[in-house]
Protein backbone atom coordinates (compact mmCIF):
# COMPACT_ATOMS: atom_id res chain seq x y z
CA UNK A 1 0.00 0.00 0.00
CA UNK A 2 1.38 3.42 -0.98
CA UNK A 3 1.71 6.17 1.65
CA UNK A 4 -1.11 8.56 2.45
CA UNK A 5 -0.87 12.25 1.56
CA UNK A 6 1.42 14.70 3.33
CA UNK A 7 -0.57 17.43 5.11
CA UNK A 8 -0.27 21.12 5.95
CA UNK A 9 1.73 21.97 2.83
CA UNK A 10 2.94 25.58 2.72
CA UNK A 11 5.23 27.26 0.21
CA UNK A 12 7.57 30.23 0.64
CA UNK A 13 8.78 32.23 -2.35
CA UNK A 14 12.48 32.84 -2.87
CA UNK A 15 14.65 34.24 -5.64
CA UNK A 16 14.08 31.74 -8.50
CA UNK A 17 13.12 29.09 -5.96
CA UNK A 18 10.33 27.87 -3.70
CA UNK A 19 10.71 26.21 -0.29
CA UNK A 20 7.91 23.92 0.85
CA UNK A 21 7.23 22.59 4.30
CA UNK A 22 4.75 19.85 5.23
CA UNK A 23 3.79 17.26 7.78
CA UNK A 24 4.73 13.69 6.73
CA UNK A 25 1.87 11.28 5.92
CA UNK A 26 0.13 9.71 8.89
CA UNK A 27 0.15 6.31 7.16
CA UNK A 28 3.35 5.21 5.43
CA UNK A 29 1.69 2.10 3.95
CA UNK A 30 3.34 -1.31 3.94
CA UNK A 31 6.93 -0.10 3.57
CA UNK A 32 9.19 2.62 5.00
CA UNK A 33 9.34 5.93 3.12
CA UNK A 34 12.23 6.22 0.65
CA UNK A 35 11.78 9.92 -0.18
CA UNK A 36 9.51 12.64 -1.50
CA UNK A 37 8.57 14.00 -4.92
CA UNK A 38 7.07 17.27 -6.11
CA UNK A 39 4.88 18.29 -9.02
CA UNK A 40 4.63 21.77 -10.55
CA UNK A 41 1.37 22.85 -12.22
CA UNK A 42 0.08 19.23 -12.23
CA UNK A 43 3.08 18.11 -14.29
CA UNK A 44 5.34 15.09 -13.88
CA UNK A 45 6.66 14.09 -10.46
CA UNK A 46 10.34 14.79 -9.71
CA UNK A 47 12.54 13.82 -6.74
CA UNK A 48 12.66 16.34 -3.90
CA UNK A 49 15.53 16.40 -1.40
CA UNK A 50 13.73 16.71 1.92
CA UNK A 51 15.00 17.32 5.42
CA UNK A 52 13.44 17.17 8.86
CA UNK A 53 12.48 20.47 10.51
CA UNK A 54 11.76 19.14 13.97
CA UNK A 55 9.83 16.14 15.19
CA UNK A 56 6.96 16.25 12.67
CA UNK A 57 7.82 18.65 9.86
CA UNK A 58 9.65 18.29 6.57
CA UNK A 59 11.08 20.83 4.15
CA UNK A 60 12.40 20.86 0.59
CA UNK A 61 13.46 23.45 -2.00
CA UNK A 62 12.70 23.56 -5.73
CA UNK A 63 15.26 25.69 -7.60
CA UNK A 64 15.74 27.08 -11.13
CA UNK A 65 12.24 28.57 -11.35
CA UNK A 66 11.25 31.75 -13.17
CA UNK A 67 10.65 34.85 -11.06
CA UNK A 68 7.20 36.37 -11.47
CA UNK A 69 5.59 33.10 -12.66
CA UNK A 70 2.93 31.53 -10.45
CA UNK A 71 3.42 27.82 -9.64
CA UNK A 72 1.01 25.28 -8.17
CA UNK A 73 3.07 22.86 -6.05
CA UNK A 74 2.15 19.43 -4.67
CA UNK A 75 4.26 16.96 -2.67
CA UNK A 76 3.90 13.21 -2.19
CA UNK A 77 5.75 10.57 -0.19
CA UNK A 78 7.39 7.62 -1.93
CA UNK A 79 7.99 4.08 -0.65
CA UNK A 80 8.81 0.72 -2.23
CA UNK A 81 5.09 0.55 -3.07
CA UNK A 82 5.43 3.68 -5.23
CA UNK A 83 4.27 7.28 -5.01
CA UNK A 84 1.61 7.99 -2.44
CA UNK A 85 -1.36 10.31 -2.49
CA UNK A 86 -0.50 13.95 -3.30
CA UNK A 87 -0.81 16.76 -0.80
CA UNK A 88 -3.15 19.66 -1.31
CA UNK A 89 -1.85 22.33 -3.70
CA UNK A 90 0.11 25.38 -2.55
CA UNK A 91 0.30 28.34 -4.93
CA UNK A 92 3.40 30.53 -4.90
CA UNK A 93 5.22 33.04 -7.13
CA UNK A 94 9.02 33.26 -6.74
CA UNK A 95 10.61 36.70 -6.93
CA UNK A 96 13.99 38.40 -6.56
CA UNK A 97 15.31 41.90 -6.07
CA UNK A 98 14.68 44.38 -8.89
CA UNK A 99 17.27 45.22 -11.51
CA UNK A 100 19.17 48.50 -11.72
CA UNK A 101 17.42 51.60 -13.10
CA UNK A 102 18.98 52.81 -16.35
CA UNK A 103 19.35 56.00 -18.39
CA UNK A 104 19.60 58.26 -15.33
CA UNK A 105 19.71 61.94 -16.27
CA UNK A 106 20.26 64.76 -13.78
CA UNK A 107 19.14 68.29 -14.67
CA UNK A 108 20.48 71.08 -12.43
CA UNK A 109 18.22 73.79 -11.05
CA UNK A 110 18.47 76.47 -8.37
CA UNK A 111 19.30 74.51 -5.21
CA UNK A 112 17.81 71.41 -6.84
CA UNK A 113 18.43 68.47 -9.15
CA UNK A 114 15.72 66.93 -11.30
CA UNK A 115 16.15 63.18 -11.85
CA UNK A 116 14.68 61.05 -14.62
CA UNK A 117 15.43 57.37 -15.30
CA UNK A 118 14.06 54.21 -16.86
CA UNK A 119 12.42 51.70 -14.51
CA UNK A 120 14.26 48.38 -14.12
CA UNK A 121 13.00 44.82 -14.36
CA UNK A 122 10.87 44.18 -11.28
CA UNK A 123 12.38 40.83 -10.28
CA UNK A 124 8.89 39.31 -10.27
CA UNK A 125 7.44 41.56 -7.56
CA UNK A 126 6.09 45.07 -7.98
CA UNK A 127 8.39 47.97 -7.16
CA UNK A 128 7.42 49.58 -3.85
CA UNK A 129 9.60 52.69 -4.03
CA UNK A 130 12.86 54.19 -5.28
CA UNK A 131 15.78 55.19 -3.06
CA UNK A 132 18.32 57.83 -4.05
CA UNK A 133 21.89 58.58 -3.04
CA UNK A 134 23.69 61.93 -3.18
CA UNK A 135 27.10 60.47 -2.32
CA UNK A 136 27.63 57.82 -5.00
CA UNK A 137 25.82 55.03 -3.14
CA UNK A 138 27.40 55.35 0.30
CA UNK A 139 24.08 56.28 1.94
CA UNK A 140 20.54 55.89 0.65
CA UNK A 141 17.42 57.94 1.28
CA UNK A 142 13.97 56.44 0.61
CA UNK A 143 11.19 57.96 -1.45
CA UNK A 144 7.62 56.80 -1.01
CA UNK A 145 6.92 57.15 -4.72
CA UNK A 146 7.31 54.82 -7.68
CA UNK A 147 7.64 57.73 -10.10
CA UNK A 148 10.68 57.56 -12.39
CA UNK A 149 11.15 61.32 -12.27
CA UNK A 150 11.41 63.59 -9.26
CA UNK A 151 13.19 66.70 -8.01
CA UNK A 152 15.55 66.89 -5.05
CA UNK A 153 15.53 70.33 -3.43
CA UNK A 154 17.35 72.06 -0.59
CA UNK A 155 20.77 71.35 -2.13
CA UNK A 156 23.76 73.69 -2.24
CA UNK A 157 24.47 75.50 -5.50
CA UNK A 158 27.92 74.78 -6.95
CA UNK A 159 28.40 71.48 -5.05
CA UNK A 160 28.68 68.43 -7.29
CA UNK A 161 26.50 65.56 -6.07
CA UNK A 162 27.22 62.03 -7.37
CA UNK A 163 23.60 60.85 -7.76
CA UNK A 164 22.37 57.25 -8.05
CA UNK A 165 18.95 55.59 -7.73
CA UNK A 166 17.82 52.05 -6.93
CA UNK A 167 14.46 50.23 -6.86
CA UNK A 168 13.04 48.41 -3.84
CA UNK A 169 10.49 45.56 -3.87
CA UNK A 170 9.41 42.97 -1.27
CA UNK A 171 12.76 41.17 -1.61
CA UNK A 172 14.68 44.40 -0.85
CA UNK A 173 16.84 46.90 -2.70
CA UNK A 174 18.12 46.10 -6.16
CA UNK A 175 21.34 47.19 -7.81
CA UNK A 176 22.03 50.90 -8.14
CA UNK A 177 22.01 52.83 -11.38
CA UNK A 178 25.31 54.18 -12.67
CA UNK A 179 26.26 57.37 -10.83
CA UNK A 180 25.66 60.70 -12.58
CA UNK A 181 27.23 63.90 -11.20
CA UNK A 182 25.16 67.04 -10.99
CA UNK A 183 25.88 70.49 -9.46
CA UNK A 184 22.82 72.63 -8.65
CA UNK A 185 23.19 76.20 -9.91
CA UNK A 186 21.30 79.39 -10.46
Amino acid sequence: VAPSAPTQLSATAGDRKVTESWTPPSNTGDAPLTGYEYSLNNGAWSPLAAQMLGARSMSGTIANLTNGVQYRVRVRAVSAAGGGAPSTTATVTPFGAPGAPSSLTVTPGHRSLSLRFTAPATGGSRILRYDYSLDGGQTWLPRTSTSTSFTLSGLTNGVTYPVAVRAVNLRGAGDASPTVAGPPRT
